[in-house]
């Protein structure tokens, strides 16, 4: 069985995440505001999904991120409730603020 590329697998993914909520393309690209040819596109792996488009997934859909980055788990159908999601900014701007540490740490002359 051939593996999957990492794009494959996340058009793979935002498919059955589709399929199991019985929504049409056009209701998906709707539900993440994004153009359905842009939609299509993820869906076919033309394009890279977004990471802002993860994250809606992952609000609006209860998606564990590493489904669509590792496909370890099962897709979910069942929305996250609202009051887990209030620090995720917070924690996103954390994870930012350390990999911009790193990433300057790693520039040549830091060391």
């Amino acid at each position: 069985m051939k593996k999957l590329t990492q794009i494959e697998l996340m058009a793979t993914r935002l498919k059955e995440l589709r399929n199991a909520n019985g929504l049409t393309q056009k209701d998906m690209a709707k539900a993440l505001d994004y153009p359905l040819d842009t939609y299509r596109n993820y869906e076919k792996g033309k394009s890279r999904i977004p990471y802002e488009v993860l994250l809606t997934l992952r609000k609006d859909f209860n998606v564990d991120l590493n489904l669509f980055i590792c496909g370890d788990e099962v897709v979910h159908t069942e929305p996250v409730p609202e009051e887990q999601l209030r620090d995720t900014p917070e924690q996103l701007n954390d994870i930012q603020k350390k990999i911009t540490l790193t990433l300057d740490l790693l520039k040549p002359g830091k060391n």
